[in-house]
């Protein structure tokens, strides 16, 4: 049996981070996945089900996206 890990991916929208971060938190990971579209988000939390995946939307090259990011996590 494998530790539990959190796990930050970012691009968890689509491609290889949207597959990743699902497969992750079907493995019972905590999974943070981030990126810019909102929709895309949702719609990775909605196939995530009840599996340990939140969601934050987040630009990486965007400094002020990072700011908002951290300051609504507390």
């Amino acid at each position: 049996m494998h530790a539990t890990q959190t796990i930050l991916i970012t691009g968890a929208t689509g491609g290889i981070g949207r597959h990743l971060a699902l497969q992750l938190a079907r493995a019972g990971h905590r999974v943070i996945a981030t990126g810019r579209n909102l929709a895309a988000l949702q719609s990775v939390r909605a196939e995530a089900a009840d599996s340990p995946l939140h969601t934050v939307a987040l630009d990486v090259n965007d400094r002020a996206s990072i700011t908002r990011s951290t300051r609504s996590r507390g």
